[in-house]
């Protein structure tokens, strides 16, 4: 008798529903187009994975290539890659890498002596602060009173344009607000960019750190055309001093 009695109180036991898993979830989801067929990357209700693993509230991609899962999928299941996984989940992506070290050199307009022993070193450190600031940061900085060189790492999110842009327009106003003897103060229109192996880097930055020295017996034209014929640079010096 106790042992019936057990057994029909085990039957009335209210029975507790068993947790949903993945798959479950994924049988109770209405079926929706494929991925490539939806129209509406914003669409309420699904997630969107962006480059990294990184799941976006909201994303402005193209379907076809975005991965699109939904939310349910997400709660349940562990965050492993595509092919190990029979539910769709975060694909992380390759990491991208770069290590490209760029030695610029510039001139003031007409190689005039602005940078003086009083604002030399001032320029040399905000320059060095203009390519942090870009997220390019700067081995050494350098050069004489009419031109400059750095050695600086190329970040992925800028042009070697855009650097150059940034670099001169914001030191060349900063300069005009030393003093009034340098309001009439503005760098050359053109640059140059010679791109280097790590190897040579302890090499360069000997050499900026030379540059007084340096152009004791070597004018600023001397040394440009020597380093246009070191990077085998074809070049017209009717249009190479401004």
């Amino acid at each position: 008798m106790p042992d019936r009695d057990a057994k029909d109180l085990e039957r009335q036991r209210p029975r507790t529903p068993k947790t949903s898993n993945a798959k479950d979830l994924e049988r109770q989801r209405p079926r929706t187009s494929k991925t490539s067929d939806i129209e509406d990357p914003d669409a309420e209700g699904v997630i969107h994975t962006s480059p990294g693993g990184v799941h976006a509230a909201f994303c402005h991609c193209r379907p076809k290539a975005c991965l699109i899962i939904f939310p349910e999928q997400v709660l349940d299941v562990e965050l492993t890659t595509l092919w190990n996984d029979p539910v769709p989940s975060t694909i992380f992506m390759p990491q991208s890498l770069s290590q490209v070290i760029l030695h610029i050199v510039f001139s003031t307009k007409e190689r005039r002596p602005w940078l003086d022993a009083e604002i030399r070193s001032r320029i040399h450190a905000y320059l060095a602060t203009v390519c942090r600031d870009c997220d390019c940061p700067a081995y050494r900085v350098g050069g004489a009173s009419d031109h400059i060189h750095i050695a600086t790492r190329l970040s992925r999110t800028i042009s070697q344009a855009g650097l150059l842009e940034k670099i001169k327009k914001t030191s060349s106003a900063w300069i005009k607000h030393q003093g009034n003897q340098y309001s009439g103060f503005f760098w050359q229109a053109g640059y140059r960019g010679f791109s280097i192996g790590q190897s040579q880097l302890e090499k360069l930055l000997r050499y900026i750190e030379r540059q007084e020295e340096h152009h004791r017996t070597h004018t600023f034209q001397e040394e440009y055309r020597n380093l246009l014929r070191k990077y085998h640079i074809e070049f017209d010096e009717r249009y190479i001093w401004d």
